[in-house]
């Protein structure tokens, strides 16, 4: 049976996903995974399928994935900024898996800002590893429709079966020799940065679809705070009212009230449970 040799860099949950993918695919022969050494998962995977595995510690760190001999290296979930140095010496096709509809959304929390930013058409984007973030040609694309009911939970895996078959269909086309990468149109292009505390942080100017908006997209994963004054206070558990009740605390926001039910001190920041129902 015809393969492919592919190396492949990449942590975190979205990167140890695709890489299950890629070592499930009987057309894939893995050589080297390339991870940061606090990657217990990735390691642990390497391992197990009898893969050279290496934590990046340098800039040499990237050369040894070409003395393996690979047909392609894959990345995906990486945060670090490749050597142009490198991108420059690699001979064959080196991608990565991003999780939106490219040449939109760029940056490295594309699924969370697809919710903030109202998106309805969400998707991934294969495609080469250039200078700059996620502006490399594309070589394959796939769309998912993002539903109003879908949070940062449902919409992050909707995007790992998406980027599957996605890597599915470059492996194919890696091994008949039929990629094609087509350039990004720059014209379209919209690039969001990393999220920070501030992003978190709502108070009485917002709306309710403001509210419900900003927690579809954390949920499980950020922490959402309500300002109350000079007081930040992480919210855990909350809902939405349209009514004044007598329940306490209740807070205004633009155009209705939100009644805290669970929270802590922002100081203890954790996870938040995120929108727990509908608008009453």
């Amino acid at each position: 049976m015809k393969s492919a040799s592919v190396a492949f860099i990449g942590g975190g949950q979205w990167g140890m996903a695709l890489l299950d993918a890629l070592i499930s695919n009987p057309h894939v022969r893995l050589t080297a995974i390339l991870t940061d050494k606090t990657d217990i998962f990735a390691q642990s995977r390497a391992f197990s399928e009898a893969v050279k595995a290496m934590s990046y510690s340098t800039h040499e760190s990237y050369q040894s994935l070409i003395s393996e001999g690979a047909d392609a290296i894959v990345m995906a979930g990486w945060s670090r900024k490749i050597p142009s140095s490198f991108i420059s010496s690699v001979k064959c096709p080196f991608v990565n898996i991003h999780g939106s509809l490219l040449p939109q959304y760029r940056g490295p929390e594309p699924i969370i800002q697809q919710l903030l930013h109202d998106a309805d058409m969400g998707g991934v984007t294969i495609h080469s590893v250039g200078h700059d973030w996620d502006s490399g040609a594309i070589c394959v694309q796939r769309e998912f429709t993002i539903d109003p009911q879908d949070n940062n939970r449902t919409l992050f895996l909707k995007a790992v079966r998406t980027g599957m078959k996605a890597l599915s269909e470059f492996v194919e086309k890696l091994l008949d020799s039929s990629l094609d990468f087509q350039p990004q149109d720059e014209n379209k292009a919209t690039y969001y940065r990393r999220l920070n505390i501030m992003d978190f942080i709502i108070d009485e100017s917002y709306s309710v679809a403001d509210v419900v908006r900003i927690s579809r997209a954390f949920v499980g994963q950020y922490p959402l705070v309500y300002r109350q004054g000079s007081q930040l206070i992480q919210l855990l558990e909350f809902r939405l009212t349209k009514e004044t009740q007598n329940e306490l605390p209740m807070h205004s926001l633009r155009d209705a009230f939100l009644i805290i039910t669970k929270s802590t001190p922002c100081s203890a920041v954790g996870r938040n449970t995120g929108f727990s129902g509908a608008l009453t």
